[in-house]
């Protein structure tokens, strides 16, 4: 049987969490800490092989 390891990563605070506004029916612009957060995210994962990927 073959294993799979599964990486969940949430996306960086953007404006509309600040706000307290719903998303996910057009792209928010991310924050300063969200566009810092994504990128260490890049980094940390940036050697890692990846099979598939699936984002929402």
């Amino acid at each position: 049987m073959k294993s799979i390891t599964l990486y969940l990563v949430v996306a960086g605070a953007t404006y509309f969490n600040q706000l307290d506004r719903f998303q996910g029916w057009s792209g928010t612009p991310l924050t300063v800490a969200g566009v810092q957060a994504s990128a260490a995210v890049g980094q940390q994962l940036a050697d890692t092989p990846f099979e598939a990927a699936f984002a929402s």
